[in-house]
């Protein structure tokens, strides 16, 4: 809802609470006047850039928290949950935060529904907010036209194809450690739409996929998504081969898979990245329809990475980026010396479907 609706729906008691917080100086007993200073304080241009500069890191997540949840209402239950994410390790309660946010108008509590009582977020006004902090507070965002772009759209489908019509007329040797032999992969690798290199000495690799520690980050993503979904089987005596529902998909054409290759992705990286889902909401929000520097949207996402063992936060940002172009979720171009991006209209057909409503639903105990 918006926050002049929800405001005209507010007991005078809550407005009085909020006029207190923006030190409105207003009769406090005319609802209507509290309604009027505050639409007045709220609606000032400069209000979001002020009062983001104001707010605590955990309010801050707070706000994200709800507003990338696409659901219209909450229950108190919910914002605890959200409130302990948005905390993260810091000290707090989840209950001040949902305070803070009904003295500031963020979220208005609302009807009751089987024996439930649910709060509303002012969803324009906390986009207004989140708008500013994109965009340092600036109402206008310069318009960018690449020179060149590159787009990725079905490629992994297509490759996917290709590494299972390489067995449809015998299997593939496997070394001890599980790998398939250099000579095969080496093959395979070089015959892809996007050619990736052999991994050339052991290094630290975990954490993205059983596999992830014998083939390049690519291939390694389309080996364990064929292992998923059963079209490959490893064979006791150290082979991989299809399986018949692999033999099956390799006589098919390309289409449909491309929904179950991104909510794939989501689950096999969240283990390192949590809050994947909604950093994806955060890159669609910014980047559908238009390119945006890549760096303002490794600004806004850092509030949702933390170093993963050997990865620094930088390492985790480019692993989301270079998959989300492997995934064709986004497109990647260059406007002078700086890298850009725009979200796919593929992209965020499935970005809104996958990830829409509570995307940190993974993340509650």
């Amino acid at each position: 809802m918006d926050i002049a609706r929800l405001l005209t729906f507010a007991d005078i008691e809550q407005l009085n609470k909020i006029a207190s917080t923006y030190e409105c100086n207003v009769n406090p007993h005319s609802k209507r006047d509290l309604i009027q200073s505050l639409l007045f304080r709220i609606g000032d241009p400069t209000f979001p850039e002020r009062e983001w500069s104001t707010i605590s890191f955990a309010e801050r997540r707070f706000l994200q928290l709800l507003y990338f949840d696409t659901r219209r209402h909450y229950s108190l239950e919910d914002l605890i949950g959200k409130g302990r994410i948005a905390l993260r390790d810091l000290d707090g309660s989840p209950r001040a935060l949902v305070a803070v946010s009904l003295r500031k108008g963020w979220l208005f509590p609302g009807t009751t529904a089987r024996n439930r009582y649910l709060y509303h977020p002012a969803r324009d006004l906390i986009a207004r907010m989140l708008h500013s902090f994109l965009w340092n507070g600036s109402d206008q965002h310069e318009m960018i036209t690449p020179n060149v772009y590159r787009s990725e759209e079905s490629l992994l489908e297509k490759d996917l194809l290709l590494f299972l019509r390489s067995m449809q007329e015998s299997t593939l040797p496997l070394s001890a450690e599980g790998a398939i032999h250099r000579h095969y992969q080496k093959s395979i690798l070089q015959s892809m739409s996007v050619t990736e290199q052999l991994l050339q000495s052991p290094r630290f690799r975990f954490g993205f996929g059983s596999r992830y520690h014998l083939y390049p980050d690519r291939f390694s993503f389309i080996y364990e998504y064929a292992l998923y979904k059963g079209y490959i089987q490893e064979l006791a005596q150290k082979e991989v081969g299809l399986t018949s529902d692999g033999y099956t998909r390799s006589l098919a054409g390309e289409g449909g898979e491309d929904f179950e290759l991104l909510s794939f992705w989501i689950r096999l990286y969240r283990g390192p990245i949590p809050h994947l889902s909604l950093i994806l909401r955060w890159i669609d929000y910014a980047s559908y329809q238009r390119w945006v520097p890549l760096h303002q949207l490794k600004k806004i996402s850092e509030d949702w990475l933390d170093a993963y063992y050997y990865l620094s936060v930088e390492g985790l940002w480019e692993k989301i980026i270079e998959m989300l172009l492997h995934l064709g979720v986004i497109w990647w171009g260059e406007s002078g010396e700086e890298a850009v991006i725009c979200v796919s209209p593929s992209g965020h057909e499935r970005i809104t479907a996958l990830c829409g409503k509570d995307s940190n639903h993974t993340n509650k105990n």
